[in-house]
């Protein structure tokens, strides 16, 4: 008998331990979760917050583009200066779905617009039949009649209308 109440003791004072271990282990996981809620709070806003500054770094950078090929244009005005052409982008690069992404879609058509125009210029004036930039113009340039007149006068035409779009462009901002 006395065996047996020794037993219900250490069963009694075994099971006692496991239910403090089990309560402490429930608060310790309880703890747990609410800290993962709260980083994945903080982690979702901060995952909004970089998309944004992702997003509104693509639109500088497409500006940025759009400003460069104009320069490079601009300059073709009076001097050939082939190298400002050559190291101009082709493209701004950005797919159809990041480019909705990042502006409106006044903006989207705009720009279309805009990297369209130029690619006209470029094929029309610099590009060979290798995709290589000319370098010799042929004609005077006061002569709109001639390669060279003709480059000089697309180019003050062109520079007129990247003006305009551009203009629209930063009325959107």
């Amino acid at each position: 008998m006395f065996y047996f109440i020794i037993l219900f003791f250490i069963t009694f004072l075994l099971l006692c331990f496991i239910l403090r271990n089990q309560l402490k282990l429930t608060k310790d996981m309880n703890q747990l979760n609410q800290k993962i809620e709260q980083f994945t709070a903080h982690s979702s806003a901060s995952h909004q917050y970089f998309e944004k500054k992702l997003l509104e770094e693509k639109r500088a950078h497409v500006l940025l583009l759009t400003y460069e090929v104009r320069e490079a244009v601009a300059k073709q005005q009076s001097v050939i200066h082939a190298s400002a052409i050559e190291h101009t982008p082709r493209h701004h690069n950005l797919s159809s779905s990041e480019l909705s992404a990042v502006c409106s879609a006044e903006e989207a058509i705009i720009l279309h617009k805009f990297w369209t125009a130029y690619q006209d210029y470029l094929q029309t004036h610099w590009l060979t039949k290798d995709g290589k930039i000319k370098t010799v113009f042929r004609g005077k340039p006061e002569e709109v009649e001639t390669e060279l007149g003709f480059l000089h006068h697309s180019s003050k035409m062109l520079v007129q209308q990247f003006d305009q779009w551009l203009t629209q462009l930063n009325s959107f901002s």
